[in-house]
């Protein structure tokens, strides 16, 4: 009788848990303080490559009779750098005039053909088309179409159209470099390239002006001439650039329709 007394209030007794500290040696602490930092470091630095990011446009822009290069159907702008390059072959090599790349936002003209054309790099941290208006116009408003590509490809772009194309880091040299790319090119009739870095402040300004100035010389040469000549604008941007560029355009976009709200209300108000 007493075993078995025992035994029921030994299961009656309440149960007891053990708590104990765990103790993290200082290694383990350092290896996870390791990952963290690690981790933190690879986010903020996909963060800024993400912002810091950027695509290249190359705006085929005619200066002259025109009609070497025309549009097609296609309602995309994508294309590689073999496909530019291809395209900028059919134009400017007479013996290679089929562009190997289907579904080209442009293609050169079976029949007209180009008197010449001079390929601009444009890239550096300093390359802002809201300074540049020239070549935003150039782009926006000139251009018989463009083609976008992914990433930073103005090198390769550059190389491909001229292998012994100048390189411009200093901003007072690119005039000089202009003029003697477009007077050889002029004789030549052949594709030339000049590759502009714009990485100091007012540098893109400043390389403005100076495309600017040759822009108005071939524009004179082919008028005396009466053959085509084409510019290839090819432009490295980054998004940040890009992205307060279109804001800007947006804000003065809305400040304009306001304006015309308020004259049609007062115009309301007289009549």
């Amino acid at each position: 009788h007493d075993s078995k007394q025992a035994a029921i209030l030994s299961q009656q007794r309440p149960m007891t848990v053990s708590l104990t500290r765990t103790v993290v040696p200082i290694k383990s602490l350092n290896t996870i303080m390791f990952i963290r930092n690690t981790l933190v470091s690879s986010f903020l630095f996909a963060a800024l490559s993400a912002a810091n990011a950027s695509n290249t446009r190359v705006a085929v822009i005619e200066i002259g009779a025109g009609g070497v290069a025309r549009r097609t159907t296609s309602s995309s702008s994508q294309a590689s750098v073999a496909g530019v390059t291809s395209f900028w072959n059919s134009l400017h090599d007479h013996g290679r005039r089929m562009n190997k790349h289907t579904g080209m936002a442009l293609v050169a003209d079976m029949f007209n053909k180009a008197g010449g054309g001079i390929a601009i790099g444009l890239s550096g941290s300093s390359v802002d088309l809201a300074a540049m208006p020239t070549v935003s116009s150039m782009i926006e408003a000139d251009a018989v179409g463009e083609f976008s590509l992914a990433g930073s490809q103005g090198r390769k772009l550059i190389s491909n159209a001229d292998s012994s194309a100048e390189t411009i880091s200093d901003v007072k040299e690119v005039q000089s470099a202009l003029e003697r790319k477009a007077k050889s090119v002029l004789a030549s009739e052949g594709l030339g390239a000049v590759d502009i870095r714009l990485d100091h402040d007012d540098s893109a300004v400043e390389a403005d002006a100076h495309l600017s100035r040759m822009l108005e010389y071939l524009k004179k040469e082919v008028a005396a001439s009466g053959n085509t000549v084409l510019l290839h604008l090819v432009v490295e941007e980054e998004e940040g650039s890009a992205r307060r560029r279109l804001m800007e355009r947006r804000l003065d976009g809305d400040e304009g329709e306001d304006g015309e709200d308020g004259e049609d209300g007062e115009d309301g108000e007289d009549g």
